[in-house]
């Protein structure tokens, strides 16, 4: 249980540190509409992952 919840933390840390290094590093602009998809996409990713384990319907 414990690796399982130390795993969880990592993926959510990742996620994040994606997210923060796409608005910062980017060299040239991003159409706000593209980061907003990919943002959400990216967010969408634990809770889908979550509902897979569970073997629950989102």
């Amino acid at each position: 249980m414990r690796e399982a919840r130390k795993l969880w933390g990592q993926l959510l840390n990742t996620s994040r540190s994606l997210v923060r290094q796409t608005l910062t590093l980017t060299t040239r602009p991003i159409p706000k509409e593209d980061l907003e998809e990919f943002v959400a996409a990216l967010s969408a990713l634990p809770h889908a992952l979550r509902h897979q384990l569970r073997k629950r319907s989102a």
